[in-house]
């Protein structure tokens, strides 16, 4: 009560009437001893609203991923050859790689106001996938870029490996498809029905001559094991949409009326819910080469591995003793593809202290805006325009005599 309050003071002012003197001169009674009370429990609810808060914020997982720059790392240490095979240089081949950080609210915050950092939506980074799928993708294109690398850098030395279809790969399902009934990301098919399928294209024809609703028997494996599995599938029914200038097909149950069906020899074309991929396997090989991803992921080290495979068994020097990053997709025929996060690698090269950046085209404009004054940046299309770039820039390649 007031009158209690007022009572306990020293002033002047004293029992009931002292609850009007609030405004008196020189009056220190109960009201500001209040106001101070209050505004003291006010602020403690205040901090302890905005700890809670940032813990919520802090735990709140968004639909959203951080791009940042990643590390660079010396491919060579990368690198297994044979010892006699093997050449130490002054130069050296650097890849980089980008974090990926899915976002709080918190962290979506703080990563919005970071120059160096690119936000995206999960649906935008993934496709829609879910994240165990969409870090099986990763590892099957880290896997085909490191078989690709050692194809391209032995037959650019002068050897003559072979690629070998070795099956096809899941690389995705269609959203809305169930796995346990077809197959899923990572299973490599490698025979359907009674025919050994160990080229994507000859399983497209048997999948295809198959009548939609039927069954299939499929013979797979897992992307990192050899045992064989069976499954029996539901063949799909191959329709379309869209215009004809924008035509996207769908694998759809038997039946379905979502959209045209497609005909092949005037009969509906079967089909599985996913989409594949071929796999290699390397034949006729000089010798046992082998790349260690370091726990990296995706598709973009292509480049970077086979300008390292070349430079741990180059017997001249490409690099020119230079410190020389890359990055790009790595094809069987020796092509260079586009790759994303292009800016916080180009961060990360910079970091590095790499004075030549090596890109696909599609990349080049934006890693040349993020490149400062010391880091060249050279597009490229291919491993050969790859080295005649290091070669004009002083370096040497020597090819292996003995395959000439």
């Amino acid at each position: 009560m007031a009158g209690d309050d007022a009572a306990r003071t020293t002033g002047p002012w004293r029992g009931p009437e002292a609850r009007w003197g609030d405004h008196a001169p020189g009056w220190w009674g109960p009201r500001p001893a209040r106001r101070g009370r209050l505004a003291w429990r006010v602020a403690l609810a205040a901090v302890v609203v905005l700890v809670l808060a940032g813990v919520v914020a802090a735990k709140w997982v968004l639909p959203y991923y951080a791009i940042t720059p990643g590390t660079a790392l010396n491919v060579a240490q990368l690198i297994s050859v044979p010892r006699g095979a093997s050449h130490r240089h002054r130069g050296s081949v650097v890849l980089t790689d980008v974090q990926l950080v899915q976002l709080t609210a918190l962290g979506y915050l703080y990563y919005r106001f970071d120059e160096h950092a690119e936000i995206v939506s999960s649906a935008d980074l993934t496709g829609g996938a879910s994240s165990s799928a969409y870090d099986e993708e990763g590892v099957i294109e880290m896997a085909t870029a490191r078989q690709a690398a050692v194809l391209v850098a032995l037959r650019e030395l002068g050897y003559h490996p072979r690629a070998v279809p070795d099956g096809a790969v899941v690389f995705a399902v269609e959203p809305g498809a169930k796995t346990a009934s077809t197959l899923a990301v990572g299973d490599v098919v490698t025979a359907a029905g009674s025919a050994p399928t160990p080229v994507l294209s000859r399983l497209a024809a048997t999948v295809g001559a198959a009548s939609p609703g039927s069954s299939l028997r499929i013979a797979f494996h897992g992307f990192a094991s050899t045992r064989l599995r069976h499954r029996t599938v539901v063949v799909g029914e191959l329709e379309s949409s869209g215009s004809a200038s924008k035509v996207s097909f769908t694998c759809d149950p038997a039946g379905s009326t979502r959209g045209r069906i497609v005909r092949r020899d005037g009969r509906p074309t079967g089909c599985l819910p996913v989409y594949a991929e071929q796999l290699y396997a390397n034949e006729d090989e000089p010798f046992p080469v082998s790349i260690n991803s370091g726990g990296i992921v995706g598709p973009s080290a292509g480049l970077s591995f086979t300008l390292g495979v070349i430079e741990k068994l180059d017997r001249g020097d490409l690099t020119g003793e230079r410190r020389v990053a890359a990055t790009g997709t790595m094809a069987n025929d020796g092509s260079v593809g586009a790759i994303g996060g292009i800016a916080q690698k180009t961060i990360a090269v910079r970091a590095a202290g790499a004075t030549v950046f090596l890109v696909p085209p599609a990349n080049a404009a934006v890693a040349r805006a993020n490149a400062g004054p010391d880091l060249r940046i050279i597009a490229v299309s291919s491993i050969g325009e790859a080295v005649a770039a290091l070669e004009h820039l002083g370096g040497r390649l020597v090819r292996a005599t003995a395959a000439r």
